[in-house]
């Protein structure tokens, strides 16, 4: 069986042959290409899990907002290293000094 299922799907037959005893044999062959395929379609229940598991991926507003907090936390923690170097250095210069 080819990954691609269009590339083997049949025309539809005339009426003319789909009536006669030699387009059954074709609507057999298309059937049973048909039932092959209808095995990679998403049921409904595979639909609904879907659509559970989507509400808990993140929006491009909920990435924004994570961004937002991301780089203040790093501002926030850029500022309180400063100021802590900034303490010890006065503390080291008024012992040595």
């Amino acid at each position: 069986m080819s990954a691609d299922p269009d590339r083997n799907a049949v025309t539809d037959p005339s009426p003319a042959e789909s009536g006669s005893k030699s387009g059954g044999g074709r609507l057999e062959s298309r059937l049973m290409r048909l039932e092959t395929h209808m095995q990679y379609l998403a049921t409904r229940e595979d639909l609904q899990k879907l659509e559970i598991q989507l509400q808990y991926l993140a929006t491009k507003e909920d990435l924004q907002k994570l961004k937002v907090w991301w780089l203040g936390g790093i501002i926030t923690g850029m500022a309180l290293a400063a100021t802590v170097a900034i303490a010890v250095l006065r503390i080291f210069a008024t012992v040595v000094g």
